[in-house]
């Protein structure tokens, strides 16, 4: 959140907004000092200076922690891609800005806690917890538009598409946890040439 939108917001709100965040980083603290699995409420609580029923007052669970992180990042992805859809941007740089988001998601950590993010993936979530977020919804449209404007064939469901891509990112995320960049350039590739195989004609150049 913006410091001016946080300004603008009632006393009591900015004051559950600076616990939130303050509670968030002393969690990360711990998370990278020992990891989720080992992590103690309690130290959190000391370090953030809240109560336990303050601390699950805004985190019921320690993953939920992870969450917010993945929640943050994949509304910033959104937000790009319904600009660059407004733009009429190609299907190829949808898809890649989707493969670079994702990516980006688990970077806004340190290597233990991209760890932990990713493992998230495998133990609490699948591809339909991801349907009707923003992220989901963004590249929904732009299979609508493409499949409307021709880029792809009219016969191709675009929901179905959209959780073949998502199948196929999260694979990639869960694959290697260490090093993106290879798997980034890969997942590009791989979605790459699913797109052409959609296209009534021609392929990507």
């Amino acid at each position: 959140m913006s410091e001016a939108r946080l300004e603008s917001l009632p006393a009591r709100e900015r004051q559950w907004q600076a616990t939130h965040r303050r509670i968030l980083g002393a969690s990360l603290a711990e998370f990278e000092r020992v990891g989720v699995d080992a992590a103690r409420v309690e130290h959190i609580c000391r370090a953030a200076g809240v109560t336990r029923p303050t601390f699950y007052a805004h985190f019921p669970t320690k993953d939920d922690v992870l969450f917010e992180l993945q929640r943050e990042g994949a509304a910033r992805v959104a937000a790009q891609m319904t600009e660059r859809l407004s733009e009429a941007a190609s299907l190829r740089e949808v898809v890649d800005l989707l493969a670079d988001g994702l990516f980006y998601i688990t970077s806004l950590v340190s290597p233990r806690l991209r760890r932990e993010l990713q493992s998230l993936f495998v133990r609490k979530q699948g591809v339909a917890d991801w349907e009707g977020t923003a992220l989901h919804d963004a590249l929904l449209r732009c299979f609508r538009a493409a499949r409307a404007s021709g880029e792809i064939a009219a016969d191709c469901d675009p929901e179905a598409l959209a959780r073949w891509v998502f199948v196929c990112l999260f694979g990639f995320l869960v694959a290697d946890p260490i090093h993106l960049e290879p798997n980034r350039g890969e997942a590009r590739k791989f979605l790459h040439v699913l797109m052409a195989g959609l296209r009534q004609r021609g392929s990507f150049e």
